[in-house]
């Protein structure tokens, strides 16, 4: 599988956006900053590796009407079993960047503890096309939330401007 290749799963479209060879890193407490800020990566150890193998990047999207989308960082142990996988949705960010194209904070939940970890690329290249990756699931992420907020929007109006009015509700009583 690679970018850009739609599978369907256990009723979820998935969209394959990148797979990549990375570390998880063991870091310090992140210093209190808003979400949109970058994350500080001075005082990172880069060679405290926890974790290596791959990264599998998807987007998940419910198939059953629901219209709920989940980006998953599946992080996949080279025997090919599931090390831990990670959830972005549009409330909580999991995954932020930094300074360093090849590096990236995220906070694994794990059995309802979360701990934070570095994600590191082997190369630049990698890590922007990571955070490439990262920009298109938002994107599509916000495209579908607007699409669902105006189809509320167009079913509230079409509620309101019933052609039939109370007659609908009055014959059938």
């Amino acid at each position: 599988m690679g970018p850009g290749d739609i599978t369907i799963k256990d009723n979820k479209l998935q969209k394959e956006l990148m797979l990549s060879e990375c570390s998880l890193i063991r870091i310090p407490p992140p210093r209190s900053q808003s979400q949109k800020d970058k994350v500080d990566i001075s005082n990172w150890d880069l060679t405290a590796i926890v974790w290596r193998g791959r990264l599998r990047f998807y987007e998940e999207e419910q198939l059953n009407g629901q219209g709920t989308m989940e980006g998953v960082l599946e992080l996949i142990n080279y025997d090919k079993s599931v090390f831990v996988d990670v959830r972005c949705s549009s409330d909580v960010t999991t995954v932020q960047s930094s300074d360093s194209p090849r590096c990236f904070g995220i906070i694994v939940d794990v059995r309802g503890d979360k701990y934070a970890f570095g994600l590191v690329f082997d190369d630049k290249d990698t890590g922007e096309e990571f955070s490439i990756a990262l920009q298109d699931f938002r994107r599509d992420l916000a495209t579908l939330l607007e699409a669902q907020r105006e189809q509320m929007e167009d079913l509230s109006i079409n509620v309101k401007d019933d052609e039939f009015g109370d007659y609908v509700g009055t014959y059938y009583d």
